[in-house]
């Protein structure tokens, strides 16, 4: 699948780039010899505008890669953390504490937090506009949708499924104590931790390679 919109896209990009430097550097020669006050007054301002849409515009595909390898070290962090305390899933609910309830709730949130800040980049990026009410969902079954010419899909239904649990669990965590948790529940999601993740490691991977692609086109 070739994805041609974003690729002129990014060649605007680069041109865009090109054409403000160049800009911005003929102005810095100039400056010592302009003078007319009322046209620096003018110019300067001007040229710090294009200084701003340069860093803006830099946001490019190789920073949205960088940034999305960045989110994946995090949910490793994550997950090794989550071994630690992998053996007290199989325990019955008399047998859990509420500080266990809640220590394994808060990786599981800060898992699906992850998942989230990778989802954001991408959606940023390919300017994918949200609602600002129930976004959060939004933005999850956006991602297993393929955008025809401009960006395939991130995940596949299977792992849309199981991420949306964890959505749905985070949402129950931040609004409950921990001793309001329904640990049969949690324990339900917290199984699904280590597929969901070796799910997602994977289709980032092949979306990251589809990145490739399109900088190639």
């Amino acid at each position: 699948m070739r994805y041609p919109r974003l690729s002129r896209r990014v060649k605007n990009i680069t041109n865009s780039i090109l054409f403000l430097n160049v800009t911005f550097g003929r102005f810095q020669k100039l400056e010592p010899i302009i003078s007319n006050p009322f046209l620096l007054l003018f110019l300067k301002p001007l040229c710090h505008v294009f200084c701003a849409t340069i860093g803006f515009m830099m946001y490019s595909i190789e920073l949205l890669r960088a940034d999305i390898l960045d989110e994946l070290e995090k949910l490793l962090i994550i997950e090794k953390e989550f071994r630690k305390i992998e053996e007290k899933i199989s325990l019955d609910s008399e047998d859990m504490s509420f500080y266990d309830r809640g220590a394994i709730g808060y990786i599981l949130h800060n898992f699906y937090n992850g998942c989230e800040n990778i989802f954001r980049l991408i959606a940023r990026f390919f300017e994918n506009d949200l609602e600002p009410n129930g976004w959060h969902h939004d933005l999850l079954k956006r991602m297993k949708i393929e955008i025809n010419g401009f960006r395939p899909r991130v995940i596949d239904e299977e792992l849309y499924l199981l991420l949306d649990d964890f959505r749905a669990f985070r949402h129950k965590f931040r609004h409950s104590y921990s001793f309001e948790l329904d640990w049969e529940k949690e324990q339900i999601v917290a199984r699904k931790l280590p597929k969901t993740l070796s799910l997602l490691r994977g289709q980032i991977k092949l979306f990251l390679q589809s990145l490739d692609q399109i900088e190639n086109d």
